[in-house]
């Protein structure tokens, strides 16, 4: 008996170890990705469905099939009906009887088994309901195709904004630095009378901004990657590193053909498109409401006064043609509103074209800034290390004061952060231009 608490904890902490085992220490962006796929809710949601509109499609085609059904009755008590034989009666004097005549006669068995078997043969209300509950499943995978393109567009920016952050990190903790060893110098040249207070005091207000500075670029490093590890679909308190570089991605390609590839890749254009062919197809179902329906019927009875005796049988087979006269103008109403239905889902459909394109055009807009963006603060950068490089060498030769060495390394600082901003810019811009055009999932497997 003492045996079984110590078994008990061995599996808690064998499980406890897999479970920590399990959260990510590292990631890269095809690890996102395919953890996103595997744990987001919205995705798997999405799934499920798929998987409801395969079964209803499963239930479209059963109804078709043959329906069989049995029934057995055994009789309790029963009252049976006398028939006398009046004395007056030509058969009583006929057959020269005497006396009163009367029998009994049992028209009902004791057991009685039937089978029944209902085969629908011609019927437009079944036959379109499969129809449309195939367009029901083109439906739903077209939703888990839109799904899966937001879950990778939205996993894909925020693992670039965590890389953004990183490399802001890095700017502040170099800053950070910077501003300390410069604090050391003046303080060191304060003492021998080579630098003011007033310089000091700079001095000291940098250190102070920069490691503020420090403190909610971390901060925001932290926020990055809880984004993502929400999209990601885990639910973990440590938060992982992740291995990437952020830097500008390839592009080619004009805005016309991604707005072309947009009209025809798009999963909301065709999930309209499909939605107006269900339309149709219920447009049809009442307009075909007054058509005749044709089913095969068995019926097999077995029946006997004495379970362990004889049994007796009957059976008749029958073709059953049946159709609606009049439904009180209910069809009318329901065809009219079912048109009204699929005019305006063309409406719809015009609107969201109008949109895709001004979706992909704006895409196209911010390529281009951040494009210009990004060719400006490299070069910006550049000179800026420059500047930084000659007022180092100008300050150790006392030919520039601290205060001077300290705004050329903010420009510096304010350089490099306007640097990783472009081209986080331009990677989202690439980004968004294809999950416009409807193929963000072309596109990721295209990079493995």
């Amino acid at each position: 008996m003492k045996k079984i608490p110590v078994l008990v904890l061995s599996v808690c902490a064998l499980s406890s170890f897999h479970l920590l085992a399990a959260e990510p220490s590292s990631l890269t962006l095809e690890e996102c990705q395919r953890i996103a796929m595997e744990h987001n809710k919205q995705y798997l949601a999405a799934l499920k469905e798929k998987e409801r509109a395969d079964l209803n499609y499963n239930l479209a085609w059963q109804i078709y099939m043959p329906k069989l059904s049995a029934n057995f009755t055994y009789t309790l008590a029963e009252k049976l009906r006398a028939f006398e034989i009046p004395e007056d009666s030509p058969l009583y004097q006929f057959m020269n009887l005497a006396g009163e005549i009367s029998f009994v006669i049992d028209f009902t068995y004791d057991y009685n088994v039937q089978l029944n078997i209902v085969q629908p043969i011609v019927n437009t209300q079944i036959i379109l309901g499969i129809d449309s509950a195939a367009l029901g499943r083109k439906l739903a995978e077209e939703k888990v195709r839109q799904v899966k393109n937001s879950v990778l567009y939205n996993v894909r920016n925020a693992f670039y904004r965590a890389l953004l952050v990183e490399n802001l990190v890095e700017v502040a903790r170099e800053a950070l630095k910077l501003a300390e060893e410069q604090l050391r110098v003046t303080q060191a040249r304060y003492k021998v009378g080579e630098a003011m207070e007033f310089e000091l005091l700079r001095n000291e207000v940098e250190v102070a901004n920069a490691r503020t500075a420090l403190i909610e670029a971390e901060n925001n490093q932290k926020k990055a990657l809880l984004y993502l590890l929400l999209l990601m679909g885990l639910n973990t308190s440590q938060l992982p590193e992740i291995q990437g570089q952020l830097e500008k991605p390839r592009f080619s390609g004009t805005e016309d053909e991604y707005i072309a590839i947009a009209l025809k890749k798009r999963p909301e254009l065709k999930q309209i498109d499909l939605l107006i062919q269900i339309k149709k197809r219920e447009k049809l179902t009442h307009s075909l409401e007054y058509a005749p329906s044709l089913n095969a019927i068995g019926t097999l009875n077995l029946f006997t006064n004495d379970i362990n005796g004889r049994w007796h049988n009957d059976y008749n087979f029958m073709l059953a043609l049946s159709w609606n006269l009049f439904t009180g103008g209910t069809s009318y109403t329901q065809l009219k509103s079912v048109e009204v239905e699929i005019e305006k889902l063309f409406q719809q459909r015009k609107l969201l074209e109008d949109t895709i394109r001004m979706e992909v055009k704006n895409a196209f807009l911010d390529l281009k800034k951040s494009s210009q963006l990004l060719a400006a603060t490299e070069e910006a950068v550049k000179t800026a290390q420059r500047s930084v490089e000659i007022a180092r060498e100008r300050f150790r030769n006392g030919l520039l004061t601290s205060l001077e060495l300290m705004d050329a390394q903010m420009a510096l600082r304010r350089a490099r952060t306007a640097y990783y901003n472009a081209i986080y810019q331009y990677t989202r811009a690439v980004e968004k231009i294809h999950f416009a055009a409807g193929i963000m999932d072309s596109y990721v497997e295209g990079e493995k």
